[in-house]
């Protein structure tokens, strides 16, 4: 029987379902687990241990800080109540031979007419601020970046995603592949 291994470990799992489980030999010498076990049979109960159970923790919402201006309250909390870069997760790797990434925002409510999207990386303004939701980076350097988006009004920054530190992975130019060339 080839997969003998898969009924001991689906009852194992099942345990919590299943108040008894027994087990016994059949006619022709196979090992037979049940939860009713024929009545002519000598089966004998078996007694698993507790499967453990965990749950699984909720997602938290990554805050956006805000960059507040000469005219704003400091305690103001952005007209977004998110904005955020998706698609990559905190500290990932990223292969990128170019430099080059399309990031997706996700800005809830939508943008307002009057505003514009803007990334920085490093801390730095990178590329032009536009209106739309996908937003690229260009030729950035092997290594490790901070890269968020920030909500323009004219010059002025409306609000602040927290940053997100990625790893780019760029071919060497000193990779033996390169060097054969």
């Amino acid at each position: 029987m080839r997969f003998s291994w898969l009924l001991p470990s689906a009852l194992l799992v099942c345990t919590g379902l299943a108040a008894e489980i027994y087990q016994y030999t059949d006619a022709n010498g196979n090992r037979v687990f049940t939860d009713k076990p024929p009545l002519d049979v000598n089966a004998e109960e078996l007694k698993l241990p507790d499967v453990n159970r965990t749950q699984m923790p909720k997602a938290r919402k990554k805050s956006s800080p805000v960059i507040a201006d000469e005219n704003e309250d400091e305690n103001t909390s952005g007209p977004y109540r998110q904005l955020s870069i998706t698609g990559h997760e905190e500290g990932s790797t990223v292969r990128a031979n170019d430099g080059n990434l399309l990031l997706d925002i996700d800005i809830q409510p939508p943008l307002s007419s009057g505003h514009r999207l803007q990334l920085v990386v490093d801390g730095q303004p990178h590329g032009e601020a536009i209106r739309s939701i996908k937003l690229a980076t260009h030729n950035l350097p092997r290594g490790e970046h901070s890269i968020a988006v920030r909500v323009l009004s004219g010059e002025r920054v409306v609000q602040e995603s927290s940053a997100l530190t990625l790893f780019i992975q760029r071919i060497s130019l000193n990779s033996p592949a390169r060097r054969a060339r």
